[in-house]
């Protein structure tokens, strides 16, 4: 078997884009249920749009791993939460990930490390589908990601 990476469908590196700055965040407006997309809108207009894909490993066993892609705007009807003195600078990221015995390395997470506030913290999220996420004020949904917080290895992410 082989490692499983991030899933990227936009232009240029996942690395650059993820450094925002970005002014808000978007989901879907289903309170109290899984986060299946959040969407990162940066100053100059693009949306960086976060989701989880299912692969399957062994039978009957599949994991999450985050997709990324762009989009021009997001549909009506979401929610949206600004930050907190207008924006989001990103001063470093790291990828976190999970080593599943007998298939090698999943790419399951980030870690936005931001100035002057919590981190942002992504990973694929317990149920199948959906994101897990962390830090940002006013998403009142449970962290519950795919792997006990401890299993992950986080370490900065270069391209």
């Amino acid at each position: 078997m082989g490692d499983i990476t991030f899933g990227w469908d936009g232009p240029g590196r996942l690395v650059d884009v993820l450094k925002g700055p970005f002014t808000k965040i978007s989901t879907p407006a289903d309170y109290g249920k899984p986060i299946f997309a959040l969407k990162l809108w940066s100053q100059d207009g693009r949306v960086l749009v976060i989701y989880s894909e299912m692969h399957d490993l062994y039978d009957r066993e599949e994991v999450g791993v985050l997709k990324f892609s762009e989009a021009l705007s997001a549909p009506s009807g979401e929610r949206e939460l600004s930050f907190d003195g207008g924006m989001v600078v990103v001063a470093s990221i790291s990828k976190c990930t999970a080593a599943e015995a007998g298939y090698g390395v999943i790419d399951c997470g980030v870690v936005l490390h931001v100035t002057g506030r919590d981190d942002i913290v992504i990973t694929a999220g317990n149920f199948p589908c959906s994101i897990a996420v962390k830090g940002i004020p006013g998403l009142t949904e449970e962290f519950d990601p795919e792997y006990p917080v401890d299993r992950y290895r986080c370490e900065p992410m270069l391209t």
